[in-house]
């Protein structure tokens, strides 16, 4: 049907239908995917793109047989969608990958670092609705890949990323959501991340002499052996 509200409250009705018959749903859903594969990829109207993601976030959501299928399609449309500076259509695209890694994280294992990177962009974004989705979706994608500790050492901007944005956030909503993810990917070893980090410090020092270094121990006076460490650089972080 041409009418959006139509389309998806009909694709709402064959995600409940397709848990009784899947045999009969299903591959009605895959011309209607690679349909919905072809719009996006090739659509430059906005407006269009916006509908295509928010129905992609319902069907992944309604009909996650679809994903297995099509994950690698999925993604592909997911990286597509992450290039444009809509506020409306990044906050469906972050939900679609919410969706989908509550739906089916295990097909999510292999392309994670494909994915991460359109999670924390949205993290860092200026607008509230971005900022909460984006977390709302670390979450949910961390949790379902099991894809725990890796991403402080992965990504060694991340964490201070998440310290300054908890001191900074005027929303006590958002700060939940980060505390949440703190939780949700995990600690990590405090020593070893101090090792790491002066790592990355002594390869930047390298290529910039200029840089300015910022200090990797942040709790001073403590023994980074102590129990108290790692704690006592949150309290920092937070109060300076």
């Amino acid at each position: 049907d041409p009418v959006f509200e139509i389309r998806k409250n009909a694709t709402l009705i064959l995600g409940r239908l397709s848990k009784r018959n899947p045999g009969y749903i299903v591959p009605e859903i895959r011309s209607i995917f690679v349909e919905l594969h072809q719009k996006i990829l090739l659509s430059e109207n906005i407006s269009m793109s916006e509908e295509c993601a928010e129905y992609l976030s319902i069907l992944v959501r309604e009909i996650p047989q679809i994903v297995h299928i099509y994950s690698e399609s999925v993604v592909e449309i997911l990286i597509e969608l992450s290039r444009s500076s809509s506020t409306t259509l990044t906050v469906h695209n972050l939900q679609a990958l919410s969706n989908m890694s509550l739906s089916s994280g295990n097909s999510l294992v292999d392309k994670i670092d494909k994915l991460l990177p359109i999670v924390i962009k949205g993290i860092e974004d200026v607008s509230y609705k971005k900022r909460y989705v984006a977390l709302e979706t670390m979450i949910n994608l961390i949790k379902n890949t099991g894809y725990v500790i890796k991403p402080f050492l992965e990504y060694p901007s991340l964490l201070e990323k998440l310290f300054i944005r908890l001191k900074q956030e005027k929303h006590s909503a958002i700060k939940h959501l980060i505390l949440k993810v703190l939780g949700v990917i995990g600690s990590v070893d405090p020593y070893s991340y101090e090792e790491y980090q002066i790592g990355l410090i002594e390869e930047d020092t390298k290529s910039d002499n200029d840089i300015n270094l910022r200090k990797v121990d942040l709790a001073e006076g403590i023994s980074i052996h102590s129990n108290e460490y790692y704690p006592a650089v949150t309290l920092k972080m937070l109060y300076e």
